[in-house]
């Protein structure tokens, strides 16, 4: 896996925006109506007028029966407010164009493990971001990658954007292959999986699916304060499972530091928490990994052009673009 790039680069975007989305209507109870490595939607009545669109780039235009889902915690009060202070003129819930709901972290301090030749445990404050609620569906993904077929290609199962691996189609598991290219288009293969987490994504796909709907992906100091902070109870459902069956941590966020690893940044300077763009890391889910709170430890170096079985992805928004 670590040789040439023969099994996925990341495309530039579409700029950000967000719309109105209907109450209630959550991608765990309900499926989108498409047919057809190894390693490791929630919509809330708001209004909000979309910024002006930017375009830096030639892209186009912008299961298994799954087990009872855990107890809910409850990350907001009666009237929709989270538990915990918003920055000035900040909503605690964003609705995005890219049909997800994303969730106000607040500011918080973390102890970054020893990583990388440091020699001892450093606190840094993570500034305020706004996450995705749950990891990428293949629904979301497929979406993506039909808005962009003038720069993809796929061959031997392998789909590259951009001349850049992003996606390895194929079995992820016995009895599931989420994703099929077919007449010239992607599909999900099978509706009861639309709202899965995408998995055998790339850093390079993932980056590219980030970069297109105005946003990156989350770093590993950002993960973290994500996890820890957010009190996450490590969650593991079987794989497929809709995304929305994991539980919800106190900042609302789901399946973060589950069975399922995330693509991420990695952090380039442990004294501030700075990251590299180009430097990519897989969070949580990987064998072998952390299974408790206690445990959570910083990302495992991969090349972005690589793909598991066990990983996926979810995306970040800086609070001073929305």
């Amino acid at each position: 896996m670590h040789g040439e790039k023969d099994t996925e680069k990341p495309l530039q975007q579409q700029g950000p925006g967000v719309e109105e989305r209907q109450p209630e209507h959550r991608h765990g109870e309900y499926y989108h109506s498409h047919d057809g490595g190894e390693l490791p939607h929630s919509h809330y009545q708001e209004k909000a007028t979309p910024p002006e669109q930017n375009r830096t780039s030639d892209v186009g235009t912008p299961a298994a029966e799954s087990p009872e889902s855990p107890p809910e915690k409850a990350v907001h009060d009666e009237h929709g407010s989270p538990g915990f202070p918003l920055p000035a003129g900040e909503k605690a819930v964003l609705p995005w164009h890219d049909d997800m709901i994303m969730r106000l972290i607040p500011e918080g301090r973390i102890d970054l493990p020893r990583i990388r030749g440091t020699t001892e445990i450093k606190q840094i404050t993570v500034n305020a971001f706004y996450l995705d609620e749950t990891p990428v569906t293949n629904h979301q993904y497929v979406e993506f990658l039909n808005k962009n077929l003038s720069v993809i290609e796929v061959e031997n199962g392998i789909v590259r954007g951009n001349d850049e691996i992003w996606l390895l189609l194929g079995v992820v598991k016995e009895a599931y292959e989420p994703i099929i290219f077919k007449d010239g288009n992607f599909s999900v293969n099978g509706v009861h999986h639309a709202a899965c987490a995408v998995l055998r994504v790339t850093g390079h796909g993932a980056s590219a699916y980030a970069g297109f709907h105005g946003k990156r992906l989350l770093t590993e100091a950002e993960w973290m304060h994500a996890v820890i902070n957010g009190d996450t109870v490590p969650t593991k459902l079987p794989v497929p499972s809709p995304v929305l069956l994991y539980q919800a941590n106190e900042f609302g966020i789901r399946a973060i530091n589950s069975n399922i690893g995330e693509w991420g940044l990695q952090i380039d300077d442990a004294d501030t928490g700075e990251f590299s763009d180009t430097m990519y890391v897989v969070l949580g889910g990987m064998p072998g990994g952390p299974s408790l709170q206690n445990e959570v430890a910083s990302g495992l170096h991969r090349y972005p052009w690589e793909a598991f079985a066990e990983v996926g992805f979810r995306t970040v928004l800086d609070v001073q673009q929305q």
